[in-house]
């Protein structure tokens, strides 16, 4: 059934924006080595050769557990503030 939403937005906005992110409600993309979204598509884009073109992105699934918890909650703070910033 995710099909469905993620069809009409990806459609209704295909030709309003360079990069289109399905996500969950309850997941997050976020950049490690860059501090906003912009620069870490750059980035990634610059690392790919002229001749070569990609339509898609894919990122890769992590879960946390407790004991890491805090860490994770101080640096996902840090990075959600650079990139609404």
């Amino acid at each position: 059934h995710e099909v469905l939403p993620y069809n009409d937005c990806f459609y209704r906005n295909l030709y309003h924006y360079e990069y289109i992110l399905l996500v969950d409600i309850d997941e997050m993309v976020l950049p490690l080595r860059q501090p906003t979204w912009k620069e870490m598509f750059t980035d990634i884009r610059s690392s790919i050769p002229k001749n070569q073109s990609f339509a898609v992105y894919s990122a890769r699934n992590v879960y946390f557990f407790h004991e890491d918890l805090k860490e994770i909650v101080d640096q996902l703070n840090t990075t959600t503030k650079k990139i609404f910033e």
